[in-house]
């Protein structure tokens, strides 16, 4: 988040909500909605059409749980 927050990334932070007790960070960029979570000791990045992201983070999580 750090790096993004810098300026020299295609991608603009959309901030961090917590679901299921997850933080989960939201980016846009490149044309598409992308999230990043924490999944053990994996770092998970989803990157989805706009009109399907929510449905395919809720999937993600699904897959990769805690």
């Amino acid at each position: 988040m750090d790096r993004i927050a810098e300026g020299r990334s295609p991608f603009t932070s959309d901030g961090v909500r917590t679901i299921d007790k997850r933080p989960v960070y939201e980016l846009t960029g490149l044309g598409q909605k992308h999230f990043y979570f924490q999944a053990g000791t994996q770092v998970i990045w989803l990157a989805a059409d706009p009109a399907l992201a929510e449905q395919a983070l809720q999937q993600a999580l699904q897959f990769f749980p805690d």
